[in-house]
């Protein structure tokens, strides 16, 4: 027994009422236990909301390419160097897109395509714009089509399939 029980012991003593006081002491001790795993957790969590940016290897008409998850993208974005590079069949709409800090530009045109992400693969409408850092952007607009969300303290996705919950890990970098 600490002095810090001896002390409450004997207090408890005093008053005559042991088992209110054991009681009290097991839940300060609990209550110590829950705030350390709560600070952990949210020292954790602090560090996994600094790095959500989550790279996917991914593969468009079954070519690999490096995806960006990003829940804050309405749609999903490719460049006009990825159309070419994947001779992507493109067409027009007339959108118009405007990014943070920037005019609003023309969306060069959307391909429809097949995208494959680990085991699951299916339908991907991307948009043709001008980018600066990312080739290619997965938005939310897909995530809800075919309910893929990111899980960034497991550094991946999880698609909810008919079948089966599948699992994409991120590309680690090295």
């Amino acid at each position: 027994m600490t002095r810090q029980e001896q002390a409450f012991s004997q207090l408890m003593d005093r008053l005559g009422d042991l088992s209110v006081g054991y009681i009290l002491m097991n839940d300060l001790r609990e209550i110590k236990a829950i705030s350390a795993i709560l600070r952990e957790h949210m020292q954790t969590m602090n560090a996994t909301l600094d790095s959500l940016r989550q790279d996917l290897s991914a593969k468009v008409k079954g070519i690999d390419v490096l995806a960006m998850v990003d829940t804050g993208a309405t749609h999903s974005f490719i460049t006009g160097r990825e159309v070419l590079w994947l001779k992507l069949e493109l067409k027009e709409h007339g959108y118009r897109i405007k990014a943070v800090n920037s005019e609003a530009q023309l969306v060069l045109g959307v391909a429809s395509v097949e995208l494959t992400l680990g085991p699951w693969s299916g339908k991907c409408n991307l948009m043709a714009v001008p980018l600066d850092d990312f080739d290619l952007i997965l938005g939310k607009e897909l995530m809800a089509t075919n309910k893929i969300f990111p899980i960034p303290h497991l550094d991946g996705v999880m698609i909810a399939d008919e079948r089966s919950m599948l699992g994409v890990d991120r590309v680690l970098e090295a």
